[in-house]
């Protein structure tokens, strides 16, 4: 690959079509992305942007982007560990690895397959997911 190739690459974020179908609200989904984007998909996958950073870069309001932290926790996408530097308090954010759990949830999504509600596994936890109707 050449050189020109390689940076064409790095400027975009792949995210897993699982998201899509996931039971997120649209600010959830907008913080996963700029959180996915931030963290990459690098050894650690790890980001400490504060909650002001978080609230600047995706114009959500900082009870709404508490909130969407929380669930994309919930949901399984992130994992959030605290830290402690000096006497300021924040948060580690780490992208949890969902690949695997999108090529089995699609992998079951055949054209026979029903669209609706269907339990996906997200490394050990359970969570529902739509699927959308497939076009033809």
């Amino acid at each position: 690959m050449s050189e020109n190739e390689k940076n064409e690459r790095d400027n975009f974020t792949m995210i897993p079509n699982l998201v899509d179908d996931l039971r997120i609200k649209p600010s959830a989904h907008r913080l996963y992305c700029h959180v996915k984007r931030v963290c990459g998909e690098g050894d650690n996958g790890e980001c400490w942007q504060s909650i002001k950073t978080l609230v600047k870069c995706t114009g959500l309001g900082r009870s709404t982007v508490i909130r969407a932290k929380k669930e994309l926790e919930a949901a399984g996408l992130i994992k959030i560990k605290n830290s402690h530097d000096g006497l300021r308090r924040r948060h580690v954010i780490t992208i949890v690895d969902i690949w695997e759990a999108n090529e089995a949830y699609f992998a079951n999504r055949g054209p026979g397959r029903t669209p609706g509600e269907h339990e996906v596994n997200i490394n050990g936890k359970m969570v529902i997911a739509r699927s959308q109707k497939r076009k033809k």
